[in-house]
């Protein structure tokens, strides 16, 4: 998909059109932020890192209580349980993953950066590696 817009060069009275490929969409269940490139190259560029595992993923959560600190690593796999919204959850057992064939393995790192004691909440970055 190509986006164009209309724009004028600082000041100018004169227009000119410049046109961006949309490159990819963030979590679309979350923030529906898209990402855009100058060039349909780039736009390559960044397919193939994607499917190589080459572009990390960190998110922020705003949680309820004071997060604990230091790291907490969760090595469990996940799976989709509903494509429609999006929804995931991980494997308590073997036995689960086992009938669950589409678990991938994956390491999430919680850590916690902030906490604010007039709302009791803790921002928590989260590192997510499948």
């Amino acid at each position: 998909m190509k986006i164009f817009f209309v724009r004028s060069s600082h000041g100018s009275k004169s227009l000119f059109m410049v046109y961006y490929v949309v490159l990819h969409r963030l979590d679309k269940l979350t923030s529906g932020v898209l990402l855009l490139a100058k060039s349909q190259h780039m736009t390559v560029v960044f397919q193939q890192d994607l499917i190589n595992h080459q572009v990390e993923k960190m998110y922020i959560a705003r949680v309820i209580g004071n997060f604990p600190d230091g790291d907490i690593i969760v090595e469990k796999p996940i799976y989709c349980t509903c494509v429609k919204v999006g929804k995931y959850d991980y494997c308590e057992n073997n036995e689960e993953e086992k009938i669950l064939k589409d678990a991938k393995d994956a390491i999430t790192t919680f850590k916690k950066r902030w906490y604010d004691e007039t709302t009791n909440t803790s921002l928590v970055e989260c590192n997510l590696k499948i």
